[in-house]
């Protein structure tokens, strides 16, 4: 690999794994949540272009760019004041509002509302099976909310309410999947660190023993 490759990556690999703290739990929130800012903003940035340049739709493409840079904001802001709270709690909010405008505007030639479906792996993955269901939950009060102001023609949306059901019915669907995934998952890491508490005060022990019988 070229010199620029390998400093690059050297710099990407300090970007990402840069925040760390003494509970591997938490670095890890934070690399996952790195992970997930770095997709969100390369698509936001790339259909942002997309939209501009060749479909013309200049209130879509530069919502997605706004959105996009708020998400880097978003990112450094995590780098350099440490707040994961804050941090994880602005993406989702930007990722959930970023969903309601796709379904507004219908995004790429109206295939925006398949980008839903990212959203409870989002909060699952960056948040706790609780505070999942809640910003799921949220997301289908909030587009149930808005196709009833579309029925009453208070509201434009991109989709028919046949289309907005089935959406909503699909992603309960997978929320439930992913839901069922995050408690087994939640489990599996408590059961992990309580193993690793148990063998830290067995060698707690032995280290205090040994110290005892020594001469």
């Amino acid at each position: 690999m070229s010199g620029g490759g390998a400093r690059i990556l050297r710099i990407w690999d300090r970007f990402i794994n840069g925040v760390t703290y003494a509970d591997p739990t938490r670095t890890e929130q934070i690399f996952i949540l790195s992970i997930y800012s770095m997709l969100a903003i390369v698509s936001l940035a790339l259909f942002g272009c997309l939209h501009l340049v060749i479909e013309h739709s200049f209130a879509l493409g530069y919502a997605e760019l706004m959105g996009a840079l708020a998400m880097v904001i978003n990112l450094l802001g995590l780098r350099f004041v440490r707040n994961l709270t804050l941090a994880r709690f602005a993406l989702l909010a930007l990722i959930f509002t970023m969903l309601l405008v796709m379904i507004v505007t219908g995004g790429t030639q109206g295939t925006g509302i398949f980008w839903y479906f990212v959203f409870p792996i989002a909060a699952f993955f960056l948040t706790n099976k609780i505070q999942g269901i809640i910003w799921v939950a949220s997301l289908i009060a909030v587009t149930t909310f808005m196709a009833l102001l579309a029925q009453m023609s208070l509201l434009a949306v991109a989709y028919s309410p046949t289309t907005i059901r089935q959406l909503l019915i699909s992603l309960s669907v997978a929320t439930v999947g992913i839901y069922t995934y995050q408690v087994a998952r939640e489990k599996m890491m408590q059961s992990s660190q309580e193993s690793r508490h148990d063998l830290q005060e067995y060698l707690d022990r032995m280290s205090t023993f040994s110290a005892k019988i020594d001469p």
